[in-house]
Parts: structure tokens; sequence; C-alpha cells
């Protein structure tokens, strides 16, 4: 999508009451289908990776990397923490160190590839970076025209091109506050897939206090429900929703 685009669909999903599913679709499109999606402070991202102990798999990595509104636009990066699994031991530190985190300050337009082409021949997911919505749309024409050749040369123009290893998948996850704390929830996942990613067994038993407001046309605006009905748990989020019970 472009500039102009993505600027238009923001403008009708804050002035049209539409059904959730459709403002989802039109702030980020079928990215599953388009293998791409411009992420900001409203994603984090989540990456895993298998441990190794002398050479043999013992568990997995879990490490999530924050966005913040960057004051130009777009987004800076930084880490968070992580969870490390070695036989159902987890323990919990700081998030490694990434390329992520050593973008360049006008870098601050991100977009996460996941389609599956080869870059340097060992690779299937990227991040792109580049100053401005502009430059990212014109990075993201030739990174797709071939990407390898692309992530080789994106440091001339200032952008940055990363390709995430194999055996590690990154990926992003929105951003709702729940109780006044961030919670995250899968890209185009509803309420229910929210509550459940909290570890809340029985979502149902939530609905008699579950209150939600939602951005619309500049300000937070509650969402009206009948608790006794289990269909709120289908509610499309889309970022910025607040949640309390």
């Amino acid at each position: 999508m472009s500039t102009r685009g993505r600027l238009t669909s923001r403008r009708v999903v804050d002035h049209l009451a539409l059904p959730t599913s459709a403002a989802y679709r039109l702030l980020y499109g079928e990215y599953a289908d388009r293998g791409f999606l411009d992420i900001d402070s409203r994603f984090r991202l989540r990456a895993v990776e298998p441990i190794r102990r002398q050479g043999q798999f013992a568990g997995y990595l879990t490490s999530f990397y924050l966005l913040h509104t960057a004051p130009g636009g777009g987004a800076t990066v930084s880490a968070g923490h992580s969870e490390a699994n070695v036989r159902s031991v987890i323990t919990r530190g700081p998030a490694p160190d990434h390329e992520l985190l050593h973008l360049s300050p006008r870098a601050t337009h991100v977009r996460f590839f996941f389609r599956t082409w080869s870059v340097s021949g060992d690779r299937r997911i990227a991040l792109l970076a580049a100053s401005s919505p502009e430059a990212l749309d014109r990075a993201a024409a030739e990174f797709e025209a071939g990407p390898e050749s692309y992530c080789a040369g994106a440091a001339r123009h200032g952008d940055a091109c990363f390709s995430v290893p194999r055996d590690m998948v990154i990926g992003p996850e929105l951003r709702v506050r729940v109780n006044g704390r961030d919670e995250f929830a899968p890209v185009g996942g509803n309420v229910g897939d929210l509550l459940r990613a909290m570890e809340i067994r029985d979502p149902l038993k939530k609905l008699a206090t579950l209150r939600i407001r939602r951005p619309f046309e500049g300000a937070m605006r509650p969402v009206e429900f009948d608790p006794a009905s289990p269909a709120i748990l289908g509610l499309v989020l889309v970022g910025g929703e607040e949640l309390t019970w």
C-alpha cells in the first residue's frame, strides 16, 4: 500500500463505524497474502531461536524487541526481555543484542517481510528500514526486484536490510492496554486471542466486568456489547484498544 493509501485508510477507519474485521483490513491489508507488514509503535517483535549446548539442541530462546514512536515519525527499537526455555525451566533476562538495536537514527520506518525468498542462501524473513514512508516504498520495490542485491547495498542508501537465519523466527505482535499494562496479541487476532495469549483459560468468565475502549475519531470510545454473549471475543483488534475488568 502506498503512503497516500495508508493515510486515506487511517482517515476512513477514524471516521466511519466499520466492522472491526473491515477496519483491520483497511489498516493492515491482507498481509498474509501480500507478504509484508509496516510496523510502528503499535507493535513489538518476538524472536524465537534454538538454544544449543555442545552442538545439541537444548531448548528455545524467546526475545522481545519494543517499538517506540520516533520524534520525526516511524519508530525506534529497544531491547525488551527474553525467556530461555531449557527442559521446561524458564529463565528470564534481557533480550540479546540484535541488528535491530543498531539502526541508523534516520531509519525509523520499518517493513516486515516474510516471503520465502532466499537471501544469502539461507534466509526467509527480512526487515527493511528507511528514513520515510516514501523511502520505504522505494526500498521495498528494490528489495522485491532483487532481495539479495538490495540487502547487500542497502546501507549505501541510508537504508537497512536484515535477513533472518532460517532457524530463527521473528514476528510482529500488536500492542493493547489491559488493566493499565501493555499486552500483545497476534496480528489479526481478536479479543479472545488476546486473553488466551495472557493465559486466561476461561475468557467467558471475564465478560461480566469487561470494558473495552478503542480509538475512533481521534478519541477513545467505549465499545458497547452484550456481556451475556461471547460474540465480543471475536472483536478484531486494530491496536490501541484499552481493556479493563
